[in-house]
């Protein structure tokens, strides 16, 4: 019985051998080699992987450019820049800060002081017959809010007030105008607002989202 044991034993150990000098042969490791290269081979040329990397690239790319967006918003928030659009007569030699704080007075019923704006100009190319828009960066972000408290001052005349958005913005703003006549649209510190039937008030970030309203 000792007997049967010791060989059973040394059967073991003997194979041991074998398989570790098998492991570490040339012929093995060549072996393997050759499967893994074939398996990756096969890996890198399938669909699935042209599908992740489209996938991929696509997730990536949309973030950049949501983060560049968000970026170009902040930044025009911080600046607190805003245009005055429509129907303010444009004179030659005129003093665009003069006419921003004349206009403030008359038609918003705040008297905005010259201190409160940073820099103020028309926007685009004088054309004849063209009323260009003004654009005003004030000099806090409290200034820009007295202001847009007052547009409402506006209503019923050809001259509207709107934060300077983002063109992202800026066209997702047009979009819900278009897209719903019947519910308010509006802007606040760069973000676009819908007040819905039931008095709600939700922000969209894309057109999906006015969508979703309009088919509601």
């Amino acid at each position: 019985m000792a007997t049967e044991i010791s060989r059973e034993t040394r059967s073991r150990s003997e194979a041991r051998k074998e398989f570790d000098s098998y492991v570490q042969s040339e012929a093995f490791v060549s072996l393997l080699d050759d499967a893994i290269s074939k398996q990756f081979e096969k890996f890198f040329s399938s669909e699935d992987l042209k599908k992740m990397l489209v996938a991929t690239t696509t997730s990536v790319v949309s973030t950049v450019v949501k983060e560049s967006v968000h970026a170009s918003l902040d930044e025009v928030i911080w600046e607190n820049v805003m245009p005055l659009k429509k129907q303010i007569e444009e004179l030659e030699d005129e003093n665009c800060y003069e006419v921003v704080t004349e206009f403030c007075k008359t038609k918003l019923g705040y008297n905005l002081e010259l201190c409160e704006i940073n820099r103020t100009h028309r926007v685009g190319r004088l054309r004849p017959g063209k009323q260009r828009a003004i654009i005003v960066k004030f000099c806090s972000y409290q200034s820009k809010i007295k202001v847009m408290k007052c547009k409402k001052n506006l209503k019923g005349t050809s001259i509207y007030v709107n934060e300077d958005l983002t063109f992202f913005n800026k066209e997702l703003f047009n979009y819900a105008h278009t897209n719903l006549k019947d519910l308010p649209v509006w802007s606040t510190d760069g973000k676009v607002l819908i007040k819905q039937q039931s008095g709600c008030i939700v922000r969209a970030k894309t057109k999906d989202d006015v969508n979703g309203l309009r088919d509601n």
